[in-house]
């Protein structure tokens, strides 16, 4: 017979990788909404700006074929993050000129400050701060932009100016 059973252990047993790319989602959104809600906070990181809805549509489309052929829906989101992580807005920083065969000088736009900034200072992508700044549109302000310099001067990660562009 048995008297008593008990349990202990963690309550998520995802690991961090995975708590970190799918967030604390709620279960009772359909599985759409939910997709959106991954790939938007995933394709915000990866491609360095907020992505387009027909950036989102494209890759929620790789998870609905997968869940509509009878795989699971984390198989769906694992082919969509793959799909972004060899797309050229991953792999390299674009910036898009809307008008290509105007000789004037355009400036940049938030995000892309934001990324020509922490790619040459950090040798990697911005950090969230300058991503807030920059959807905020405060990042081109002087001062703000004075400030994130000594900022991210002060971080370790500037070490990576000295070590790659003196270097080249």
């Amino acid at each position: 017979f048995i008297e008593n059973i008990s349990s202990e252990g963690p309550l998520e047993t995802r690991p961090i990788s995975h708590r970190t790319l799918l967030g604390n989602i709620n279960p009772g959104l359909p599985p759409s909404e939910r997709t959106k809600e991954v790939l938007n906070r995933f394709l915000s990181r990866a491609f360095r700006r907020p992505p387009k809805p027909e950036e989102i549509q494209r890759f929620s489309s790789i998870v609905e074929s997968t869940t509509a052929s009878g795989g699971k829906w984390e198989s769906g989101i694992q082919l969509a993050i793959q799909a972004a992580l060899v797309s050229p807005k991953f792999l390299f920083r674009l910036e898009l000129d809307d008008r290509p065969t105007s000789t004037e000088t355009q400036p940049l736009d938030e995000f892309q400050l934001a990324s020509r900034l922490s790619y040459f200072l950090w040798s990697s992508m911005p950090d969230d701060e300058l991503l807030a700044l920059a959807e905020a549109g405060k990042l081109s302000n002087q001062k703000t932009l004075d400030a994130q310099v000594t900022r991210m001067l002060a971080d370790p990660r500037s070490a990576a100016l000295a070590e790659n562009f003196a270097g080249q």
